[in-house]
């Protein structure tokens, strides 16, 4: 286990070194996908800048250009609006190891106002 973690942690700082973007799809992510819930998707791990206050935690975090998307709107019947919706809900309630919530709502809607601006920058629009 601790080696695909040192190879999945090489491999984040690979993308961020290469400029590469990753593109999320929450909703598609938690229907196919091994996590049960929100706030654990593996998007607070590539970029946790205003989520995080540990500057270790900070430091050690790719802090790769990230996006919000809706995947297959057809399948996965979502939309930008709502992904980003239960994002913020997720995080709202997830709670640190002494039971209090983790994270404030300024800290939330800065975060996903990056994630929302990154967003746009990856878009091919001009």
């Amino acid at each position: 286990m601790e080696l695909v973690e040192a190879v999945q942690f090489n491999m984040m700082h690979e993308l961020k070194n290469k400029n590469i973007a990753i593109e999320t799809n929450p909703t598609s992510n938690y229907l196919i996908g091994t996590f049960r819930r929100y706030a654990k998707h593996t998007i607070t791990k590539f970029f946790n800048l205003g989520l995080e206050l540990n500057h270790e935690k900070i430091k050690n975090c790719p802090q790769l250009s990230v996006s919000i998307n809706t995947d297959d709107q057809g399948i996965f019947s979502t939309s930008l609006e709502n992904e980003f919706a239960l994002m913020a809900i997720a995080l709202e309630k997830e709670k640190d190891e002494n039971g209090n919530l983790r994270y404030n709502s300024s800290m939330i809607y800065e975060w996903l106002e990056r994630v929302r601006l990154m967003g746009i920058g990856q878009s091919f629009n001009s």
